[in-house]
């Protein structure tokens, strides 16, 4: 229609040239008020024609020439085409040529200018630059006084003459006049120009004023609303940046998000609105730690990075913003992958920067960080010699009285200090002490970077001390960090550093002059950094450990209250070390570097006589994970519901998809299977599949764990809720713990000492030390029993020829380790829990055992003496029932979640003899036959039948389970521990979608469904504990290979006495009867295949009630 209304116009109007133009400067002026990017190739389209229509003798020529320009310049701002710049140079420079002598046309040179400039600031050319101030001060000098089109200067001394002409024009500007905002405006971007040269924050504050007065005197609707709101934000980051005042950037964030909302989808300033609240958000983020800031920063980084076109001039700013987001994440959170990604961001806009740009020296710099950060994760020297080399060059690229020349020589002496660390060579450490001296110098008193340049230092002194046994070195450094410490507001992401290496310092000093005072100071900074609420969590964590150390190390001068305090704060960070934002197998991997921080409290708590505290944090910190995963399935509180409905709605739609099957980012290794004859690897079309989206499902999962923790703190401020959804205590426990059916026995091993604590129904706990374990026995029985399991041959699942020699006695190697077992462990625990005093004669006692560190993979409940050669020859069976948990309170929720079972429940039996591509389990046919006989009403999914997707649809509707094949145990990844089906593997993840309230118990017949992970042994990373962690009550399991003839044996055992117990009734409130069925069961096998056939009858276990 446009089209042809113009011809129409074209054919009716003489003058078409003029028409052209002024359509083509309408059409330029309704993209800059609309950001319609085709009415700007429109103008330029029009503009062009009506130049190609004009000669080059018309008077208007140089103007036509100068729009066109203007419109080309307008387009590579938006899109980045070089070739739009330099034609656009090409048309100034001919409509200034063309310029009539004696006609003066400031417009013309103005806008050249503005070309120049904008040249400039893509490639970063200093002729340009000059020549574009040149053009400035012609045009300047062209145009009269007061005239409200008067141009102002770019740079330098020449912009104090622009800023003079804007401010008497404002001045001449009554009140109420139109043009009193533009005028506002205009003279704050002057102002801020000159603030950026000279960094005067007179001149900063003079243009927020203008800016706040120009966006108060802009009318709601007006089309330069958005960008008045944009530029006052950028100048309150700007003195955010300055003096810190959160106020400052509070209102930057509101101005840009009003900014942003005012910007339309496809606007042309919507990638630049975007990254304006990012970089703000970053900021935010580095003040309180908040990761939903961090989180949506990075998301708008990204969005802004697309919007922009390849080749436009911000592209390199925006990519580079992103980099240094993806670098504070990685900071954070630690994950290698946005370290990577932010490397690669950032070499990508070094890449587009070209020489000799006023950028280059930043663009470096960020690189340097990052590599930085990468030297410190792997150690490689390569990354930190480069890291130095780009900084070095940054540092030489900087001019002299510029303000980032204090960053970069602080980064310069942060990676001295760090190759100093690597090489022992004292010269770097000299060179990163005058360098960061002069960093401290050429910072302003009182900014938000002084703290973090004083820590340095510091950490650089105390370096010299243990180098060279200065004493003044030692004080300065201590002196320095209490000045970083005294200027880091409380609730700031950096005190816990910093109050960190204040304790290290003063640790130091106690360590010289060891005095009370001395003393006191050092563990009251670090027991300070451990309590903060924000920061680092392993600083926390080293914080807390440094007090430990301290307080059991110089005993003369610490309190048994003081170092139990420090203890509970180790405890007390592990969730968040462990955050249920990270991956399950992150997740594991950090546990196994917290070692044995939990047996280290427990035994504190056990020598001081607080046998209840030493329980609850055995509580705290052990099967986190499962925890975490059990937590998010529990129903939510009814008080809830009706005080506060809207949050109990928005916790239930974040705590469902967080629930939802594929969220978590998912390992896929091989693992051992259920052993038979062959050994093949399972193999299922879409197991690998993850590895496309993992970062995409990574990042959804944080930020939903991001929203699970926001609501559960702003529940948590609610009265009544402040322990909301926590961990419970061991007094909150105990009405629970009445309902047990005998005690749980804790047994904590330990360098110090060895010992159990057996909790009782009555909520009695007594203390029985084992003075004849030690933490190198425990290893030592472990490490022989898996070695000669080990050794033993596991290729054929029905043959199965063991280490049976007989070494000394009469017995095997096996049997003299469950000997020791039996004298050194279960034994005295018996005797002092009075098992041993009489054998009833109806039902044994049940016993839950709760072991920890390498007992967590031993058989206690086989414990005994099997030498042959002697007469008396106890074992625990004879005198107890033997179960496991994987803590106290994964057993009270098994038992409080039970119902009133029926005497007969279905069962469903799945059964593979013969999986595609596994080796045949012939003995699961003879399992199925058996169970048919006792249980003639069971379900069965056998072979082809037993696919993912049917077991999946009618498993809700079984309470029993039986699975009869092979086992995959994924140590990395527990929820991805599966079940080897007829077309491919049943997953943990799957199973925690599928498994119904009702669900009570679960038999595992299949290997290994109950070995842990020795790395992380208090975590049970196993089969068995999973199936309880999504919902069964019992779970029978297996601690290695099961044979495929005893496996039938020990189930039909098993289901006969379990049907028994059940028709009688003989068996306690809210327990399944399986400990005891396990036990005859068990008991039937021993008989069958010898007492000392231990690897055949052994294996066998139960977990939950």
């Amino acid at each position: 229609m446009e089209g042809f209304a113009l011809q129409l116009a074209l054919k009716c109007d003489p003058d078409k040239p003029a028409l052209l133009y002024r359509l083509g400067k309408g059409l330029r002026a309704h993209f800059e008020r609309y950001g319609n990017i085709h009415a700007l190739q429109l103008s330029v389209t029009r503009l062009d024609l009506s130049n190609k229509l004009t000669p080059l003798s018309d008077a208007e020529k140089p103007s036509r020439l100068a729009e066109l320009g203007i419109s080309l310049r307008t387009r590579f701002n938006h899109q980045g085409q070089i070739d739009d710049l330099e034609l656009a140079l090409a048309l100034h420079r001919l409509a200034v040529y063309l310029m009539p002598e004696g006609v003066d046309n400031p417009t013309l040179l103005r806008e050249f200018g503005k070309t120049l400039r904008t040249r400039f600031q893509r490639l970063g050319a200093l002729d340009d630059l000059e020549h574009s101030i040149i053009l400035h001060q012609q045009a300047i000098e062209l145009t009269p006084d007061g005239n409200s089109d008067r141009p102002r200067l770019g740079e330098l001394e020449d912009l104090e003459r622009a800023i003079s002409a804007e401010e008497l024009t404002l001045e001449l500007t009554p009140e109420g006049h139109p043009d009193k905002p533009v005028r506002l405006a205009i003279l704050a971007v002057s102002l801020w120009s000159r603030y950026k040269c000279h960094g005067e924050l007179e001149d900063l504050e003079r243009a927020i004023s203008a800016e706040e007065l120009a966006l108060e005197l802009t009318p709601k609707g007006h089309p330069d609303k958005p960008d008045r709101l944009a530029n006052l934000a950028v100048s309150l980051r700007e003195r955010y940046n300055r003096h810190g005042e959160l106020d400052d950037l509070g209102r930057a964030i509101s101005a840009q998000e009003c900014a942003l909302d005012l910007t339309p989808q496809g606007h042309p300033d919507k990638a630049a609105r975007l990254e304006g609240l990012a970089i703000s958000l970053v900021d935010r983020f580095r003040r309180y730690g908040e990761f939903g800031d961090l989180e949506r920063a990075i998301t708008l980084h990204q969005h802004s990075v697309k919007l922009t076109p390849k080749g436009h001039p911000d592209k390199l700013d925006r990519l580079a913003s992103l980099a240094v987001s993806l670098g504070e994440r990685y900071r954070c959170h630690g994950e290698l992958e946005d370290l990577e990604c932010a490397i690669n961001v950032q070499e990508v806009a070094l890449e587009l920067t070209p020489e000799a740009h006023s950028d280059k020296p930043v663009q470096l710099g960020n690189l340097a960080v990052l590599l930085g950060n990468r030297y410190r994760r792997h150690g490689k020297l390569e990354d930190l010699e480069l890291t130095i080399n780009i900084e070095e060059l940054s540092l030489e690229l900087t001019p002299e009285g510029h303000r980032d020349k204090p960053n970069r020589l602080a980064n310069i002496a942060v990676s001295l200090g760090d190759r100093y660390k690597r090489r022992g060579e004292l010269q770097d450490l000299e060179r990163a002490i005058t360098t960061g001296q002069l960093a401290v110098n050429l910072t302003s008193q009182g900014g938000p970077e002084e703290p973090e340049r004083l820590t340095n230092l510091g950490v650089f002194l105390l370096d010299r001390y243990r180098q060279c046994g200065r004493l003044e070195d030692l004080e300065h450094s201590i002196s320095l960090h209490g000045q970083a410490v005294q200027f880091t507001p409380d609730g700031h992401l950096d005190k816990v550093t910093r109050l960190y290496n204040l304790g290290i310092s003063s640790t130091d000093l106690f360590e010289k002059k060891q005095t009370k005072l001395h003393f006191d100071a050092a563990i009251d900074y670090l027991m300070q950094a451990a309590t903060q609420s924000l920061g680092d969590p392993y600083h926390r964590l080293n914080s807390a450990q440094k007090c430990v150390s301290l307080l059991s190390a110089y005993t003369e001068f610490s309190s048994a209250d003081s170092l139990l305090l420090a203890h509970s704060r180790i405890i007390q960070v592990f969730p968040e070390i462990v955050w249920l934002g990270h991956s399950v197998d992150r997740r594991f991997k950090e546990l196994g570097k917290l070692k044995s921080l939990v047996n280290d409290a427990a035994s504190a708590f056990i020598r001081a006589r607080s046998r209840y505290q030493a329980i609850e944090w055995m509580e705290t910190g052990r099967s986190l994970v499962w925890s975490q995963i059990t937590s998010l399935r529990t129903p939510l509180d009814e008080k809830l519901e009706q005080m506060h409905p809207g949050l109990a709605s928005d916790l239930r739609k974040v705590l469902s998809k967080l629930t939802r099957p594929g969220n978590t980012s998912h390992s896929s290794f091989q693992h051992p299977i259920r052993w038979t004859g062959t050994s093949q690897p399972l193999h299922s079309e879409g197991t690998m599949s993850h590895t496309v989206t993992l970062e995409a499902t990574a990042n959804r999962h944080r930020q939903l764990v991001i929203q699970y923790d926001r609501l559960l703190n702003e529940i948590r401020s609610h009265s009544g809720f402040e322990h909301f959804m926590r961990p419970p205590g061991i007094q909150s426990l105990l009405p629970s713990i009445e309902g047990l059916d005998g005690p749980v026995v804790f047994i904590n091993v330990h360098a110090s000492s060895c010992d159990a604590l057996a909790l009782f129904p009555h909520g009695a706990v007594r203390h029985i030390p084992l003075p004849s374990l030690t933490d190198h026995r425990a290893c030592t029985l472990r490490c022989t029993w898996i070695r000669c399991l080990q050794s033993s041959d596991r290729s054929v699942r029905a043959v199965g020829t063991y280490d049976c020699r007989v070494v000394r006695g009469g017995t095997s190697m096996l049997g003299l380790v469950l000997g020791r077992l039996w004298t050194w462990i279960v034994h005295p625990i018996l005797e002092a829990l009075g098992s041993m005093n009489s054998i009833p004669s109806n039902r044994l006692p049940h016993i839950t055992w709760c072991p920890t560190g390498p007992l967590t993979q031993l058989p206690l409940h086989a414990a005994g003496i099997y030498d042959l050669s002697q007469t008396d020859r106890p074992h625990v069976f004879d005198f107890v029932v033997s179960s496991y948990t994987p803590s106290l309170t994964a057993l009270l929720r098994c038992r409080n979640n039970s119902r009133t079972p029926s005497a007969q429940p279905n069962l469903l039996i799945i059964a593979q003899p013969a999986t595609p591509g596994l080796s045949p389990l012939p003995g699961t046919h003879d399992e199925c036959a058996r169970i048919q006989e006792l249980l003639p009403a069971s379900s069965f999914l056998k072979h082809e039948q037993a696919t993912i997707a049917d077991t999946l649809s009618v498993m809700g509707q079984y309470p029993w389970l039986h699975l009869a094949c092979h086992g995959f145990q994924d140590k990395s990844n527990p929820t991805q521990s599966a079940f080897a089906l007829y077309d491919g593997r049943l997953t943990l993840s799957a199973l925690m979608e599928t498994v119904a309230e009702n669900s009570e118990l679960a038999f595992l017949s299949a290997c290994e469904t109950a070995v842990g992970d020795e790395k992380i042994p208090e975590e049970s990373a196993h089969l068995a504990a999973g199936m309880l962690a999504v919902g069964f009550k019992g779970v029978i399991a297996t601690m290695w290979s099961i044979g495929d003839a005893d496996a039938p044996i020990v189930v039909e055992a098993y289901y006969k006495k379990l049907l028994e117990l059940r028709s009688s009734g003989d068996k306690a409130a809210g327990y399944t009867g399986a400990a005891y069925a396990l036990h005859e069961a068990v008991k039937v096998l021993r008989e069958h295949v010898g007492e000392q056939n231990f690897v055949k009858w052994a294996p066998f276990v139960h977990f939950g009630v």
